[in-house]
């Protein structure tokens, strides 16, 4: 995990990140909440990632619930 994942979390970015499906446990230590990323491979389908994406967009509370930790973590 290098200096652009952690900066993309500080700006608030919801990062959609590529790690393979089998390293997911490892790379979950990286995580602020289980909430703060979106696992290309939880998706069927770029359009599904998309239509994620947009979803997230159009709701406020959404957003805020997978950026909330900003609040209460220091990194």
């Amino acid at each position: 995990v290098t200096e652009k994942y952690w900066r993309l979390l500080r700006l608030g970015v919801v990062p959609v990140v590529l790690w393979p499906h089998e390293h997911r446990q490892t790379m979950r230590v990286f995580l602020p909440t289980n909430h703060s990323v979106l696992f290309y491979s939880d998706f069927a389908s770029p359009a599904a990632l998309a239509q994620q994406l947009a979803a997230i967009d159009a709701d406020d509370r959404l957003f805020e619930r997978m950026i909330s930790w900003k609040f209460d973590a220091d990194i």
